[in-house]
């Protein structure tokens, strides 16, 4: 058990570690802005309170904000490659630099944001690094939403996307119980399901994780239920990257679930629900979630039952806009898929698919 005295030295060590990797990034560093004096002092600060309110007993719980973390676990090699990443997509986009590197500023409560900008500059780095390969970032679409990437390549555009699936709310909450737990002094283990999970909680699931797909898909294909806001150009062949990137719930690419959910976009004909009415669970079929989503909007005052049932055809039908998928464990690339039902002039070759995933 780590006493008190050793957590605080441990942490003085770490923050010292920190400032010298970043008196090596250059003056111009992105990292080094997002990481003044001021918020490293309040950053550790923060982290001796809470290291003395539990007596040193849990420091390895200590919350940090995500790029302190990133900052004190990295080489000084890794530090200078995201910090070229950065610049390179800086230099490229047509967003401001301040919107590009906002992540970086995230707190602890915010990291979904932190997990969704970081594998976005990886991507879009990527892609600038391919030789003679032609892009434009984030670019403005006739619906006012933002592609972040169109790649042009032996005379076709290619849209190119990127989302990522973090933990759930029931997964930080159960997190959040277990920390609380051990900040206790008690010392039990982290099972789930299990005595942190709230009572009927969805999570963990690969139920509940192939609708949480659906939501992701559909957000960049049909946001709120509207076929017009997409996040794709039109008329384009289209590659979604999805990202799972979850290292506190037992969530990973490789949950049947994540597979149901692409076999089911990308199905000719989606199934009829998997659950009947009034039976408790989770209806996974595409169809179910759809409305089950159409209600919650229809309840939050954004969707009318009109509009829903005039765009219901275009809404079931939106999967056939996205040619294929490639997922990811983090940035680790584990799986794609072609959707063979995709519109024409949305479809992914074989050869084209491959070349995909091989860039990645």
């Amino acid at each position: 058990m780590t006493s008190q005295r050793e957590a605080l030295d441990y942490y003085r060590e770490m923050r010292a570690g920190i400032d010298a990797k970043l008196a090596a990034l250059p003056s111009s560093s992105f990292l080094r802005a997002a990481l003044p004096k001021e918020r490293l002092d309040a950053a550790f600060a923060s982290a001796d309170r809470q290291v003395e309110e539990t007596g040193g007993n849990t420091s390895t719980l200590v919350s940090f904000p995500p790029l302190v973390l990133l900052c004190g676990r990295r080489s000084d090699t890794q530090l200078a490659a995201l910090e070229d990443d950065l610049q390179r997509v800086v230099r490229y986009s047509r967003k401001s630099a301040n919107e590009v590197t906002q992540f970086l500023k995230v707190d602890v409560p915010q990291d979904r944001e932190w997990c969704g900008g970081l594998f976005e500059v990886a991507v879009k780095a990527r892609l600038l690094r391919i030789p003679g390969l032609a892009l434009e970032l984030d670019v403005l679409l006739p619906n006012r939403r933002e592609a972040d990437a169109l790649v042009y390549w032996e005379g076709r555009t290619f849209s190119v996307e990127c989302t990522v699936i973090t933990e759930s709310d029931e997964d930080r909450e159960a997190w959040d119980r277990f920390v609380a737990s051990q900040n206790s002094g008690q010392a039990p283990v982290m099972v789930r399901p299990g005595p942190f999970d709230a009572e009927n909680a969805r999570s963990p699931s690969p139920y509940y994780d192939t609708v949480r797909v659906y939501d992701k898909v559909y957000d960049k294909l049909a946001k709120g239920l509207d076929p017009r806001q997409s996040q794709f150009a039109p008329g384009t062949p289209s590659v979604l990257l999805l990202s799972v990137w979850s290292p506190r719930a037992p969530l990973d690419s490789y949950s049947p679930g994540v597979g149901w959910a692409l076999d089911e976009l990308f199905a000719d004909q989606p199934r009829k629900r998997t659950i009947a009415p009034g039976e408790s669970g989770i209806d996974i079929a595409l169809t179910g979630w759809i409305d089950r989503k159409a209600k919650e909007l229809q309840a939050g005052g954004k969707l009318t039952t009109a509009q829903y049932a005039k765009d219901l055809p275009q809404i079931i039908a939106a999967p056939r806009g996205l040619g294929g998928i490639l997922v990811f464990d983090g940035y680790l690339l584990t799986t794609a898929r072609v959707n063979y039902n995709a519109q024409r002039a949305c479809r992914l070759s074989h050869r084209e698919m491959c070349v995909s995933a091989h860039a990645f």
